[in-house]
C-alpha cells in the first residue's frame, strides 16, 4: 500500500469559526515518480493565498527527495520541485518551510551526507534549500556540528533580509545525548556537493553559517 500527499484547503468566515460549517474549498494528492510513500510534512501560506507544501517522495532512481509543491488559492498548481542530496539514495526529509516577502521559498530538513556503501546513512545533518518564485532552485547548504553524531533539521523561519534561521538538534557521540543548535544561513557564492532535480548544480551555493549552541 502506498501513501501520496493530500491537501486539503477549507475556508472559514469569522462567523462560522464561532458556530457553523466548515466548506472545503478543494483538494489535491501528489504521488512522485518512485516506487513508495509520498508523505507531507510541512505547509505554509502567503499573503496571496498560495499554498506552499513540503513532504518526502521517491523519486527515480528511487531516491528519497524533498519534494515542494506551490498551489495557487484555488488549488491550481503551479510548479513542483524535487531535491536529493549525495545520499539521496538512503533518505533526504524535510521538516519546515518558509516564504519570503518576495515569494522565496526555504525548506530546511535531514540530509544524508555519509553512507555505507549498501545501507543506511551513517551521518546526518542540517539540510536548506532556497527556490525563486518559480521553483528555481537559487541555493543549497548543509551544516553539521564538528563532532560524531547525527544532525536533525526541525524548524525554520526567514527575515526581511533573506537570511535563514535553522533549529534543530544533534545526537553528539552518545545517542542518548541531545544538543540543540541553532543556525543562521547567509548566502555566499561557493559551490557544495548534490544534486539538483530542478537546475543545474553549478547554482548551489554555500551559505555562511554562525552557530548558538546550549547545553
Amino acid at each position: 500500500m502506498s501513501y501520496i500527499f493530500l491537501f486539503v484547503s477549507m475556508v472559514v468566515s469569522n462567523a462560522s469559526m464561532v458556530s457553523g460549517p466548515v466548506r472545503e474549498d478543494w483538494v489535491r494528492r501528489y504521488h512522485g515518480p518512485g516506487y513508495g510513500d509520498d508523505y507531507a510534512t510541512a505547509m505554509t501560506v502567503d499573503s496571496e493565498g498560495n499554498v506552499y507544501v513540503t513532504g518526502g517522495s521517491f523519486g527515480r532512481p528511487n531516491y528519497h527527495e524533498y519534494t515542494t509543491l506551490k498551489y495557487d488559492r484555488d488549488g491550481n498548481e503551479l510548479w513542483s520541485a524535487r531535491y536529493h542530496s549525495s545520499y539521496g539514495h538512503v533518505g533526504d526529509d524535510p521538516a519546515a518551510i518558509a516564504v519570503d516577502a518576495m515569494g522565496n521559498v526555504y525548506v530546511t530538513g535531514t540530509i544524508c551526507v555519509q553512507a555505507l556503501f549498501k545501507g543506511s546513512c551513517t551521518t546526518s545533518a542540517y539540510g536548506t534549500i532556497k527556490y525563486n518564485p518559480q521553483g528555481g532552485l537559487l541555493w543549497a547548504a548543509e551544516y553539521h556540528w564538528p563532532t560524531a553524531g547525527n544532525d536533525f533539521a526541525l524548524a525554520i523561519a526567514v527575515d526581511s533580509e533573506g537570511n535563514a534561521f535553522v533549529t534543530g538538534r544533534d545526537a553528539a557521540v552518545s545517542f542518548l545525548f541531545r544538543t540543540p543548535i541553532s543556525v543562521r544561513i547567509t548566502q555566499r557564492s561557493n559551490t557544495i556537493p548534490g544534486e539538483d532535480r530542478c537546475g543545474p548544480s553549478d547554482t548551489m551555493v554555500q551559505a555562511e553559517a554562525s552557530t548558538a549552541r546550549t547545553r
